[in-house]
């Protein structure tokens, strides 16, 4: 009942596959130069490759949100982490004081205040205040 069909062993997996690359519309359309062979040298470089990589996704994608986001992303890189903190968490003090504190962070204005070489401010000196007094004997409160 079995089949006795007999296959031919396969001799050239790679016959009849044609040996040039093929690539979809959305690689082919890329066309962004490859980086040097030595990579990125420096944060400039690096800031700069996305910025033209963002400039294509403006030319030939403006619907995509992808230019917006990279050109976000470039401002960000050239802001210091308080700023980028305060860009992100806004005037949420309880926020942005939980994340210096997890991430280790003081702001110039907590270091002055809980520094070991603050110098304590000078209290303005109380002035006694005056009570009458009432005599022992004549206590008619009671």
């Amino acid at each position: 009942m079995a089949s006795e069909e007999v296959s031919e062993p396969v001799t050239n997996a790679t016959e009849g596959v044609s040996e040039t690359p093929v690539t979809t519309t959305q690689q082919a359309s890329l066309n962004i130069t490859a980086l040097p062979t030595g990579g990125v040298a420096t944060r400039e470089q690096a800031l700069a490759n996305l910025q033209s990589i963002a400039d294509y996704f403006l030319e030939h994608e403006p619907h995509s949100p992808i230019y917006l986001l990279l050109k976000r992303a470039i401002r960000w890189g050239g802001m210091s982490l308080p700023e980028l903190l305060e860009e992100l968490v806004g005037d949420n003090s309880a926020v942005h004081q939980r994340i210096e504190h997890l991430a280790g962070l003081e702001s110039a204005e907590h270091k002055a205040t809980h520094s070991v070489a603050a110098v304590p401010q000078a209290v303005a000196p109380i002035e006694p205040v005056q009570e009458e007094v009432k005599p022992k004997g004549n206590n008619h409160d009671n």
